[in-house]
């Protein structure tokens, strides 16, 4: 999958686990009108813009465990 692609359809999928394009669109700043234009592809999405969708995505994430992060697996931890 192409990046422009994947940007849109990251878009899309958060803009539906936030309620709506309105509602990710006041998240993020920008008019509901322009934000369809970057999902519908019209428009390329700001590299600015994108980094603030993945962060939504990441605080939606639940917080990892000591160790988790570099990598460290639980059969070495447990060892």
């Amino acid at each position: 999958m192409e990046i422009a692609k994947a940007t849109r359809h990251l878009l899309a999928r958060v803009a539906v686990r936030l309620g709506g394009v309105e509602q990710l669109a006041s998240r993020l700043g920008v008019s509901p009108r322009v934000l369809k234009l970057y999902i519908e592809g019209h428009e390329a999405v700001p590299d600015s813009l994108l980094l603030r969708v993945i962060d939504l995505v990441l605080d939606d994430l639940p917080e990892e465990r000591s160790g988790e992060r570099t990598g460290e697996s639980r059969a070495s931890r447990s060892a």
